[in-house]
């Protein structure tokens, strides 16, 4: 039953061996990406001790301690939880702006040659 499904429908097998070809084709670019990043330590965001303690915290606050907290540890996050959403709220998107920003100008500037000068910007100050 399933040879004559087959060869009703001669394109089924070419479109499966597309498929496989594709996500063939993706795997590739993505791990060579990955193995592009992992060679570069000039195209890390954050430092390795940054990523580290940021590790260590989204452990701590997605559960993952020995101990459940304490009744005190317990309290206290449940009156800072409404005080960092609402500072997170107002904070978060400039922030994250800011670092963008400066991390794109740090890397343009590095791609400068050492004999140019970094583009000037005009600002009523130098006049």
């Amino acid at each position: 039953m399933s040879d004559s499904d087959n060869s009703d429908n001669p394109q089924s097998g070419e479109i499966e061996d597309n498929t496989d070809e594709i996500i063939r084709a993706i795997r590739d670019i993505v791990s060579s990406d990955v193995d592009m990043l992992e060679d570069d330590p000039q195209s890390r965001i954050i430092s390795e001790d940054a990523e580290a303690r940021l590790r260590v915290a989204l452990l701590r606050l997605t559960g993952a301690q020995a101990a459940p907290p304490t009744l005190l540890e317990a309290l206290v996050l449940e009156q800072l939880e409404p005080l960092l959403h609402d500072w997170l709220e107002r904070n978060l998107a400039p922030l994250v702006e800011r670092l963008v920003r400066e991390e794109i100008r740090r890397i343009t500037n590095a791609t400068l040659s050492p004999d140019e000068p970094p583009p000037s910007t005009s600002s009523p100050e130098g006049q």
